[in-house]
């Protein structure tokens, strides 16, 4: 990376604030450099760094894109990103290992109506694993990788992944209160996946995955380990032997749909023991289709 620090003067940030944080417009932009925020060269305040449609919060220790297409974003210690309108990463969106050995989150959330189109998500590795916490936000990627815990919230989630990763990993996965979509195309590549668990509540779950990672368990390839309540899940895998599409939706508790679901002919949607959806105008029963 080609990055070189403005000399000028520079403000001394929080302990839990990056190190490093660097923006890719145009040219990589160091806002923070060695645990000291930059100067921007503009008129404003010293804790503020001013980029082209997005700013950097030294006070709060947020990054703020207000509807921005740039190239990619990166840090290495705690650090909190707000969306406004529609904003696109061409490459990613990551929090590296860093040489800190505490723990550290990067929490991407919305001012209620802004979104990320990017690339991919990334948080640390599996020798210094980092946290990743997305907070009603809407976001399209094609990978998400947690090497921490990876928390969603109240938050609508597409990931559509052509890697030979899973779309969604994380050390620890809990999902609540949201639509989350995660589809790989990749033979061995999964779904949703996680070390030591996944935790499912009050959401509604798309999972797909490719032929041959169905190969051996079928079904259970899709997401495995979940901890499900008040949720709707719906796994797509093709038959290894026939290679048919199979469509299987479940609910468990009380669930209330985030999106139009419809159970085509020959799929088949089961209530577990005493389950139910809330909404059922938001669900359709195609001819064919069985209820279990």
């Amino acid at each position: 990376m080609n990055a070189k620090a403005e000399e000028t003067t520079e403000i001394t940030l929080p302990e839990n604030a990056p190190q490093y944080l660097y923006v890719g417009d145009n040219d990589t932009i160091v806002v923070i450099w060695d645990g000291k925020l930059q100067d921007d060269g503009k008129d404003n305040k010293n804790t503020i760094y001013q980029g082209n449609g997005w700013y950097y919060d030294g006070e709060e220790n947020q990054l703020v894109l207000q509807g921005v297409s740039i190239t990619n974003l990166s840090c290495d210690r705690d650090l909190s990103i707000l969306l406004s309108g529609t904003n696109t990463v061409e490459q990613y969106v990551q929090i590296e290992p860093g040489n800190s050995e505490n723990e550290h989150t990067l929490t991407i959330k919305s001012d209620n109506n802004g979104s990320l189109n990017c690339e991919s998500i990334l948080a640390g590795d599996t020798n210094k694993p980092r946290n990743l916490s997305i907070m009603g936000a809407t976001v399209e990627t094609s990978e998400i990788r947690c090497c921490g815990s990876l928390a969603i919230e109240n938050s609508h989630i597409a990931v559509n992944n052509n890697k030979i990763y899973d779309a969604i990993s994380g050390n620890t996965v809990s999902i609540k209160d949201s639509y989350v979509k995660a589809k790989s195309t990749e033979d061995l590549a999964g779904a949703i996946s996680s070390k030591n668990g996944i935790t499912i509540s009050d959401s509604q779950i798309l999972a797909e995955i490719g032929k041959e990672f169905g190969k051996e368990f079928g079904e259970e390839s899709v997401i495995q380990n979940v901890n499900s309540s008040n949720s709707v899940i719906t796994k797509k895998w093709k038959d290894y032997e026939t290679g048919v599409d199979v469509t299987k939706t479940s609910v468990y508790g009380k669930a209330t749909l985030k999106e139009d679901l419809t159970i085509a002919s020959g799929e088949s949607i089961e209530f577990e023991s005493g389950a139910s959806i809330t909404n059922p105008e938001k669900l359709t029963l195609a001819d064919g289709a069985s209820l279990l």
